[in-house]
């Protein structure tokens, strides 16, 4: 069986919060699994930058900066349907991770979903 793709991986998400969150809008569960995902490939950039380049300390302010913006736009997506989350900030695995409350998962940890 071929491996994933991406988006095929973004649907199934999509289609795992309509089964735990059946009250809520698709528009808004859409909007925020498309958010958590652009937002998670750039939060890995972002870490792999932390652990190879050393960064002025003008750009490492920056870098800072946008990361902590990063982190706490993720903290309010997550929060508009409370949904339990964690930041990993190590570049050799998902950057997000969340848990569904349906308990289905994609990766080895049962119930987590790795974004």
């Amino acid at each position: 069986m071929a491996k994933e793709t991406r988006t095929e991986e973004k649907r199934r998400f999509i289609a795992n919060l309509l089964i735990c969150y059946p009250n809520i809008d698709i528009a808004k569960l859409t909007r925020i699994a498309n958010v958590l995902y652009r937002t998670a490939t750039t939060l890995h950039r972002s870490y792999e930058v932390d652990c190879s380049v050393e960064l002025s300390p003008y750009r490492q302010t920056v870098h800072d900066t946008e990361q902590n913006r990063l982190e706490a736009l993720v903290k309010a997506y997550c929060d508009m349907i409370k949904l339990p989350f964690t930041l990993n900030g190590d570049p050799r695995g998902a950057p997000i991770q969340v848990r569904l409350p349906n308990g289905r998962g994609n990766g080895w940890e049962p119930g987590v979903w790795y974004i």
